[in-house]
């Protein structure tokens, strides 16, 4: 009955809209009539026994349902990435792996590996290849889009070139043209790797101008810039050139207390910035300007892990 259900939806938008498609990764071009945007965020933190969730808010910050509450499995939820309108991707710490959410019947396993079995942080999936890449403590592993893995690991912490993952890696990201961006906060590098080939990454550029903070969320934003958000001395977000080169320019300084832990572009393309220090999310544009602080605030956004804008039908 799902199955049927979500079969007669794809039918009425591709027979009211200009049609169905299909891209070069083989994935449905959804029409926008009767899709709508929608924020999710996951939120996991012990602190006064707040739960492990996956929320939905609409693109004004307002809330409107828990997707999943993952208290009483103990399974920490972290990185999203969108596989289509129906359903996402998330990863999971302590219960390692990768869940599947369909908006039609919930959850369900994706991944399940033995090798994935240290901290587990950020998601993304590379959309040209359907690839799913997913932080594993110091290196990053990666599933096609059936769940079968590629590597072992994708890329370790073995210098390639003058990349290296060092410490604790976080936020990763990828470029309009499918170049992967990880913060190292070990050696406070931003990398940027070509991982085209599954047999091996190519370090493109290794950007060591940092400094002595330490790297957490990353959004490779549409207008061909990287932005960095980092916690250490005066939290801030950095712009970056979208290849590696130069210093960052720093377009937004919040307080030492800020600790922001996860960013994501908006459709209009401004910035979410979620920090638990403050325990809010704020929104900024590009360069910088603060456009609302708040932008989200409830009893939620105390430790914000991953934002992810998805559509869904309504």
């Amino acid at each position: 009955m799902q199955n049927l259900l979500k079969f007669l939806i794809l039918i009425n938008i591709c027979v009211i809209s200009i049609g169905c498609q299909k891209t070069s990764s083989d994935q449905v071009f959804y029409g926008s009539l009767g899709l709508e945007k929608k924020l999710i965020i996951t939120t996991s933190t012990t602190i006064n026994g707040a739960p492990f969730l996956l929320l939905q808010y609409n693109l004004n910050g307002d809330f409107e349902k828990v997707l999943y509450n993952a208290t009483s499995e103990n399974r920490i939820l972290r990185g999203i990435t969108v596989l289509n309108p129906f359903q996402f991707l998330v990863a999971t710490d302590n219960n390692d792996g990768i869940i599947k959410y369909d908006m039609f019947s919930g959850i369900s396993q994706f991944v399940s590996n033995g090798n994935l079995n240290g901290n587990i942080y950020n998601l993304r999936q590379k959309k040209s290849t359907g690839e799913i890449f997913v932080v594993e403590s110091t290196t990053i592993e990666s599933f096609d889009k059936n769940g079968v893995r590629i590597g072992s690991p994708r890329i370790s912490n073995a210098a390639i070139g003058s990349c290296q993952l060092n410490g604790v890696v976080r936020g990763m990201d990828f470029t309009q043209d499918g170049v992967l961006v990880v913060a190292s906060q070990g050696n406070d590098d931003i990398l940027f790797y070509d991982v085209s080939n599954p047999a091996s990454a190519q370090c493109l550029a290794a950007n060591q101008t940092l400094g002595n903070v330490d790297p957490v969320a990353i959004v490779a934003h549409s207008n061909g810039y990287v932005y960095v958000a980092h916690s250490g001395g005066t939290d801030s977000v950095l712009r970056f050139n979208g290849d590696g080169s130069a210093a960052a320019t720093a377009i937004w300084t919040g307080t030492a207390a800020s600790n922001p832990t996860a960013m994501i572009e908006m459709p209009d393309g401004t910035l979410l910035v979620a920090n638990d220090g403050t325990n809010d999310i704020i929104r900024i544009d590009t360069d910088g300007n603060v456009l609302n602080s708040p932008f989200i605030q409830d009893g939620f956004t105390s430790y914000v892990q991953d934002m992810a804008i998805v559509e869904v039908p309504y």
